[in-house]
C-alpha cells in the first residue's frame, strides 16, 4: 500500500522583509510560469503549477481534489 500525500499550494505575498534562506530552505526566488527551474517531478509538475496559475487568475472556481 502507497503513503497518503498532501499537497497544500498557497498563494503568498510578502508584506514586510526580505525573503531569507532559512533551516528549511536553501534558497528563495520567484519565477514566472513560463522559466521555472528544473523540478522535482515526484513532488511537483509544471502542469500542477501551471493550474495554480489558472486557479489564481479565476478565483471564481471550486477547489481542485484528486
Amino acid at each position: 500500500q502507497l503513503p497518503h500525500a498532501y499537497k497544500c499550494l498557497f498563494n503568498c505575498e510578502i508584506i514586510s522583509g526580505v525573503p531569507t534562506p532559512s533551516i528549511e530552505t536553501k534558497d528563495v526566488q520567484f519565477f514566472p510560469l513560463d522559466r521555472l527551474p528544473p523540478l522535482s517531478k515526484h513532488r511537483i509538475t509544471q502542469a500542477q503549477i501551471k493550474r495554480c496559475f489558472e486557479h489564481w487568475h479565476n478565483p471564481q472556481w471550486p477547489s481542485d481534489y484528486d
